[in-house]
């Protein structure tokens, strides 16, 4: 379904790499370095996460949205 979605998918360029790179060094907090990229990512396009993951909330320079599944929990 997203594959139908005209731009939804964007290029890792440079600037999501950099970002990346400098997530990871920004935080001394354990993380998983997808989460690192999912955020970079986001951040070089000036675009939020929306996630039920608290553990992005990590990265303070990155716009994080929290949201609800079906059972009420974030």
């Amino acid at each position: 379904m997203l594959d139908s979605l005209p731009g939804f998918w964007k290029d890792f360029d440079a600037a999501a790499s950099d970002g990346c790179g400098e997530l990871t060094a920004s935080t001394t907090q354990a993380m998983r370095v997808k989460d690192a990229l999912i955020a970079g990512h986001a951040q070089s396009l000036g675009v939020p996460v929306f996630t039920r993951d608290v553990g992005f909330t990590r990265f303070a320079s990155v716009e994080v949205k929290l949201i609800e599944g079906d059972d009420g929990a974030v």
